[in-house]
């Protein structure tokens, strides 16, 4: 018979039944999504025929509309994998010299003259002078700013270097350190996983627009879910601030 997906169901209340029968698209069951409340009393079952091999037929019974096989004998209960999904969520910290969780990714932002800095070297992860110096020659930094990462092993693990450029020229009505700039290179460079950003100030004062500009870049929700297992179901995005000097800004909200 032609392939069909019924939905059955019962008012309790009424005594009324409905049937509603729907072609059935492709995978069904694995792309539709609903609350795991809403399948608390469900059964699954695959409609037999009496001497033949189980029929492209399914019946999905929700909110207890089968709550006993006896119900329909031709009902029979089959076994799925169960996978409990959640929301994936960002936490975005200011300040923190300690991250709450260890970062995969870890961003230098500011001017390319900031970043030439030797001192920044030992910051950098283990990426040694020439290195960083033929990063910085290769990025293309055009209007919007560019980014350029590699790759480094500590305590044997691998983490992602990336440094990211602003433009050195700004029209007269935008900022100086151009949030927009920093929001899109920002937001490329961290993917969905774990991340540490370094800013590298010219001035304090511009904490406050960066801040911003940062946040605009990390939503604190996504409609996008995970698995609950996931590590980076998670993930947390620390930021800290240095001063011209290199040192730390160790009051943000000032």
């Amino acid at each position: 018979g032609k392939c069909c997906v019924t939905f059955k169901a019962t008012m309790l209340a009424m005594q009324a039944k409905t049937m509603i029968r729907r072609p059935l698209f492709g995978l069904l069951f694995s792309t539709f999504s609903v609350p795991a409340v809403s399948f608390s009393t469900m059964l699954l079952g695959r409609h037999w025929a009496p001497m033949r091999e189980p029929q492209l037929h399914n019946r999905v019974a929700l909110h207890g509309l089968f709550p006993r096989p006896a119900l329909n004998p031709k009902l029979r209960p089959f076994s799925c994998n169960k996978q409990i999904l959640k929301m994936a969520t960002t936490v975005l910290e200011f300040g923190v010299e300690t991250p709450a969780k260890a970062p995969n990714t870890v961003v230098f932002v500011g001017k390319k003259e900031a970043l030439q800095n030797d001192k920044l070297l030992p910051l950098l992860g283990g990426i040694d002078k020439p290195v960083r110096d033929q990063m910085l020659k290769d990025v293309s930094v055009g209007d919007n700013g560019a980014s350029i990462s590699t790759y480094v092993t500590a305590e044997g693990k691998l983490t992602k270097i990336v440094l990211s450029v602003l433009p050195s020229k700004n029209s007269r009505h935008n900022s100086a350190f151009q949030p927009h700039a920093i929001s899109s290179l920002i937001g490329a460079a961290t993917g969905g996983a774990s991340a540490r950003v370094s800013v590298l100030l010219e001035e304090e004062w511009q904490v406050a627009p960066i801040a911003c500009a940062i946040a605009r870049a990390f939503p604190l929700f996504s409609s996008k879910q995970r698995p609950a297992d996931d590590p980076d179901a998670e993930r947390v995005v620390s930021v800290d601030f240095l001063a011209p000097d290199l040192s730390r800004v160790t009051d943000p909200a000032r």
